[in-house]
């Protein structure tokens, strides 16, 4: 719901409008985040920091409390102004502001996010994580945060950094957490350009997990992704001998099927194995 009501905002109105125009619209429309993100983004847009500021700190006094989601977004839009255009000291306290409403976690992951999007500075987002997420509990006991960090160290080619942070990861995720965890990396080891490393943790999970179809599925993707179809076809050979679930197994051969298609191979092979499988479900 975060992620479509920030895409609603970030729009860009379809015609030009003045001060007057955006001063009426935000007075029809107090409670919306819509018109008082337009009117910073004018402001901004215009290169007047403190007049941008201005305006979102009317529309934190102007959204009533129990608009939790409409003032989240002028949170987040307020993270991405400072990154933009603040201080290192305007930021943090945002920052800070914001986190004391809507969470620590949310609010400095959308931090490091911006510096990462609007700067590419993947060690500074990288150490912003490490120093105001995972320092902290509630950090510590998301997946998406130390999925996040490890990507940013990848990016930042801080190597060992990212063996050290999986090895904590291990230490703070369990059970499904970690599972996806695990996955996760594996993928992004793949689209870093080491796909031996991606290769090793999915044998890992799959020799741990062989009814976990999700976990096939993603590692089948990431060959055919990485352009390695007879790699992606000996998985869909092995998984389907798995005991997985049947409308797993019907989607693998489906797959299967198109990848032999698409490669010009032993399509007939596929059909008669998809057919075994068939008859031998029929029999229980």
């Amino acid at each position: 719901a975060l992620m479509a009501a920030e895409a609603r905002v970030a729009a860009p109105a379809a015609d030009a409008m003045t001060v007057n125009d955006h001063e009426r619209a935000v007075t029809s429309n107090p409670r919306e985040a819509q018109p008082w993100f337009e009117y910073m983004l004018f402001h901004a847009d215009a290169d007047d920091v403190r007049k941008a500021r201005a305006v979102l700190e009317r529309a934190l006094r102007a959204i009533p409390s129990d608009e939790t989601l409409e003032r989240e977004i002028i949170w987040l839009a307020y993270v991405n102004l400072e990154v933009s255009m603040g201080t290192q000291e305007s930021l943090v306290d945002v920052a800070k502001r914001g986190a004391k409403r809507h969470g620590h976690l949310k609010v400095w992951s959308r931090v490091a996010a911006a510096i990462f999007e609007q700067h590419s500075d993947a060690s500074r987002a990288a150490d912003v994580m490490l120093e105001r997420v995972l320092a902290r509990p509630d950090g510590r006991q998301s997946v998406d945060a130390w999925v996040n960090v490890v990507q940013y160290l990848m990016t930042a080619k801080r190597n060992e950094e990212v063996r050290e942070v999986s090895r904590r990861a291990s230490q703070s995720l369990s059970g499904r957490d970690m599972q996806l965890f695990t996955t996760r990396i594996a993928s992004l080891e793949f689209r870093s350009g080491q796909p031996e490393r991606g290769r090793s943790m999915f044998e890992q999970l799959v020799k741990q997990l062989p009814r976990r179809g999700d976990i096939w599925n993603v590692y089948i993707d990431c060959e055919m992704a990485h352009g390695e179809a007879a790699r992606a076809a000996d998985l869909l050979d092995r998984a389907t001998d798995c005991r997985l679930k049947e409308r797993t197994v019907k989607t693998l051969f489906k797959k299967w099927v198109k990848l032999e298609r698409a490669r010009d191979g032993d399509i007939a092979r596929v059909t008669t194995k998809a057919q075994a499988w068939i008859e031998q479900q029929a029999k229980k």
